[in-house]
């Protein structure tokens, strides 16, 4: 039998993000969302177990932003998919992307 990895249902949506990585910025949007995460195209190949700092603006919510790891990192085509894991997050960030995925 196999095991879904997977604690918190993804959903479909796009919002905008900056992520941070050292003393860059990327601009990307997401590809889909949880309360654990989400995924992300880019041009660029980001390590496994890098940290990051994820800020996303959710349309009608506001700001959520948390420290977060990738945790995949896919090359597809000419692009690379990125899974990223918020980091344990508090109840006010929970609050906030719990609203973003229709929680």
């Amino acid at each position: 039998m196999v095991s879904n990895r997977r604690q918190n249902e993804r959903k479909a949506k796009e919002f905008d993000i900056e992520l941070m990585v050292g003393d860059s910025t990327i601009q990307t949007r997401t590809n889909n969302i949880s309360k654990g995460g989400l995924c992300i195209w880019l041009d660029s190949e980001l390590d496994n177990h890098c940290h990051v700092e994820v800020r996303l603006q959710i349309p009608g919510v506001g700001v959520f932003q948390s420290q977060a790891e990738v945790v995949w990192c896919t090359k597809v085509s000419h692009q690379f998919q990125v899974g990223i894991s918020f980091h344990p997050l508090r109840q006010e960030q929970l609050d906030v992307i719990s609203q973003a995925v229709g929680a």
